[in-house]
C-alpha cells in the first residue's frame, strides 16, 4: 500500500477485486493507466489528491483524501468509468460482489460461496480463516478491516448452520 501510506485514515476507498490473479505486466499496465487518470481527475475543475495501488495481486484500490477536494457524483462517475476500462483492457471482472476471496495455505484463492461452503465442510477452511472485506470505505478501515476472519464477513450469516463453528 506503499502509494496509498501518504493519505490519511479518513480518505474515502473504493477497492475492487478482480477475477483473477493479475499479471506483473498487467499491475504495471493498471499503476500507469491509474497514474494518468489520477493526473487529470477532477471534480468542479480542481484536482483531486488520490493515490492508487493494487493489495495481493488482485484487489485494485483508488483512494481520495476528501480534506482536499471532495468528490462529486461527476467524480465518482469518472472513477468507475476508469475501472470499466481496465475491465475491457484487461479482460477481467472488477465487479462482481459476490466472488469471495480467501487465504489459505497456499495462498489467496478467489471462490464463490458454494465452493466457500465445500471448503469449511472438508477441513480445508474454518471460520476463522481470513476473508476479505470489499465494504470498506476509508484508508483506517483498509488498514484495520480489511482482512477479516470469516465469521465477520457480509457472507456468514447465510452459511448453513454446521459450517459456522471454527
Amino acid at each position: 500500500m506503499n502509494r496509498l501510506n501518504h493519505l490519511p485514515d479518513e480518505a474515502r476507498v473504493w477497492l475492487y477485486a478482480a477475477n483473477r490473479t493479475l499479471t506483473a505486466a498487467e499491475q504495471e499496465q493498471m499503476h500507469e493507466e491509474a497514474r494518468q487518470f489520477i493526473n487529470g481527475w477532477t471534480s468542479h475543475e480542481h484536482k483531486m489528491d488520490a493515490a492508487f495501488d493494487i493489495i495481493y495481486d488482485i484487489f485494485p484500490v483508488l483512494a481520495l483524501n476528501e480534506s482536499v477536494n471532495a468528490a462529486s457524483g461527476c467524480g465518482i462517475d469518472k472513477s468507475v468509468a476508469f475501472f470499466k476500462k481496465l475491465e475491457n483492457a484487461l479482460g477481467i471482472l472488477l465487479f462482481n460482489r459476490l466472488q469471495i476471496e480467501v487465504m489459505t495455505a497456499e495462498g489467496l484463492i478467489i471462490t464463490q460461496k458454494q465452493t466457500l461452503v465445500n471448503m469449511l465442510d472438508s477441513g480445508q477452511l474454518s471460520s476463522s480463516s481470513t476473508t476479505f472485506n470489499k465494504q470498506i470505505n476509508t484508508m483506517g478501515q483498509l488498514k484495520t478491516d480489511f482482512e477479516i476472519p470469516i465469521y465477520k464477513a457480509w457472507f456468514y450469516p447465510s452459511l448453513p448452520a454446521s459450517k459456522k463453528v471454527s
